[in-house]
């Protein structure tokens, strides 16, 4: 294509108008989008920031891992409550009847497995 005086003024008045190079290459009829980015460019015709007509958009945050320092706080959290096992807790394993109930654990013995659990996983780290 030849960019003719008259096309050329009407590249400016257009890409002025803020008209997309899209649509003033489907105007023009037989000029490509890169065609009329081309002769912006050579033309040194004043750039748009298309980025402040659009909202911003927050990218989703993906989930991290904890670091080996929150671990470790954890850990020291939890062994300065110093919490021990009541002597009534049988960690041995017994077959239960149908009939049974299961036991109800107390809210130290949860703590207690909580701390072994965060220690646990602060060693395999």
């Amino acid at each position: 294509m030849i960019w003719t005086d008259d096309k050329v003024a009407e590249l400016r008045v257009l890409w002025a108008r803020g008209t997309s190079a899209t649509l003033i290459a489907a105007a023009f009829g037989d000029v490509s989008r890169s065609a009329v980015l081309g002769k912006v460019h050579r033309l040194g015709l004043p750039h748009r920031n298309t980025m402040i007509e659009r909202p911003y958009i927050r990218p989703v945050e993906k989930y991290t891992r904890p670091s080996r320092t929150k671990v470790a706080i954890a850990a020291r959290a939890l062994a300065s409550l110093n919490v021990v096992r009541p002597a009534r807790f049988e960690p041995t394993v017994k077959k239960l009847n149908i009939k049974t109930p299961l036991p109800e654990l107390t809210k130290t013995e949860l703590r207690a497995m909580l701390k072994q659990a965060v220690i646990n996983t602060a060693a395999m780290q």
